[in-house]
């Protein structure tokens, strides 16, 4: 699976993207937690973990969501979203993330 590619994020933009885990969540199975992690894909950073702004937040309908803010103009981002089922499974979201500045 590829990851999506996310509408590209200005250096001073902050945003909530989505993870869809929904249309695979069985009848009365619930996210129990999920982790996600930000590395570079493109270009350099030296913590793109700072992209993400705060804990990621679960939804009752199925879906993650997670704030993002600032990166590296001309870098992009690879965001990993891995979320563990209250039945066990686990299921892994990806997203990639460029980063824009005007100038």
């Amino acid at each position: 699976m590829k990851p999506t590619v996310f509408m590209a994020k200005h250096v001073l933009e902050k945003l909530t993207l989505a993870f869809p885990f929904a249309m695979e969540l069985p009848p009365s199975v619930t996210i129990a937690s999920v982790q996600i992690t930000a590395t570079t894909k493109r270009g350099t950073d030296a913590v793109p973990a700072n992209t993400l702004l705060g804990m990621p937040s679960i939804q009752t309908t199925g879906d993650v969501y997670q704030r993002v803010q600032g990166g590296v103009a001309g870098a992009s981002y690879l965001l990993l979203c891995v979320a563990t089922l209250s039945n066990g499974n686990v299921l892994v979201r990806a997203g990639e993330l460029p980063v824009i500045d005007f100038n």
